[in-house]
């Protein structure tokens, strides 16, 4: 239920990371979620360096929202990925390698690809295997990834974050709009952590209103219902709790039915 927390990692990531570092509200807004309103590029190689010395990501910690985040901000920004590759090089081999690797991976940039292709060939990096793996695929274009699990909904949030690409917000509302009552306990899910983190970051996030604004116009029927009430909850400040408890409620009721009693 990680995508039930809005982006629950990518905020537990961040939290660690300036409490850290920097402890500054201002600054944790700015880079974990405002970045797409400034774009402050030139603060990118502090914040890879970051990572890496005080090493925020260990073998077991989940990376694919702070992945996707940084593999939106290397396809925007072609030009500056080569000062960033060598940045991410001179940590070779340290935690945290993992999840750059991933990123210039999934930003499908030919620098980023080149880079990774050199790694290979090297012969010198205790990721051979994933390296054969990611090498061996071209990643899909990070706008058309279809979220299944509210993980996935968290990959679109990390992508948002970097770009403010309406695109993505429109993915998380077709996702909303998927559960269709039946006992599908994933689907159901999806569906509802792609609600609460609409909500709440609609209450944040001026042009993530404008959008749920825009697709209600155009959306009929059930599907505009949905929209409609994400948008009316997300003027108040427990709007996303709000849809939270409904998800908790439905998932009772149907565990009281004999069903979803593994979850």
């Amino acid at each position: 239920m990680l995508g039930l927390f809005l982006a629950g990692y990518w905020h537990l990531f961040h939290a660690r990371y300036f409490t850290n570092i920097e402890n500054s509200a201002a600054v944790y807004e700015q880079i974990s979620l405002r970045f797409y309103e400034s774009k402050p590029v030139e603060k990118v190689p502090r914040w890879i360096a970051f990572i890496y010395e005080y090493e925020l990501v260990q073998p077991d910690t989940p990376i694919d929202p702070v992945a996707f985040f940084y593999a939106e901000i290397f396809k925007q920004y072609p030009d500056k990925l080569e000062e960033w590759i060598k940045i991410i090089d001179s940590f070779s081999d340290r935690p945290g390698q993992r999840l750059f690797w991933t990123a210039l991976w999934l930003s499908n940039t030919e620098k980023g690809r080149e880079y990774l292709e050199q790694q290979y060939d090297s012969g010198a990096s205790g990721q051979k295997q994933w390296l054969i793996q990611a090498l061996a695929q071209t990643p899909s274009d990070l706008i058309s990834i279809q979220p299944t699990t509210p993980e996935d909904n968290d990959v679109i949030w990390g992508a948002f974050f970097a770009s403010g690409d309406a695109a993505y917000v429109i993915n998380l509302i077709n996702v909303a709009c998927l559960y269709d009552g039946s006992d599908d306990y994933l689907r159901f899910i999806t569906a509802a952590s792609a609600k609460w983190s609409l909500a709440a970051n609609a209450f944040r996030h001026i042009s993530v209103k404008r959008t749920l604004k825009a697709e209600a116009g155009k959306r009929q029927g059930v599907d505009k219902n949905v929209v409609l009430r994400i948008l009316k909850l997300s003027e108040q400040p427990d709007g996303a709790a709000i849809l939270f408890e409904e998800t908790r409620q439905i998932i009772r009721e149907k565990q009281s039915r004999g069903l979803w009693l593994d979850q």
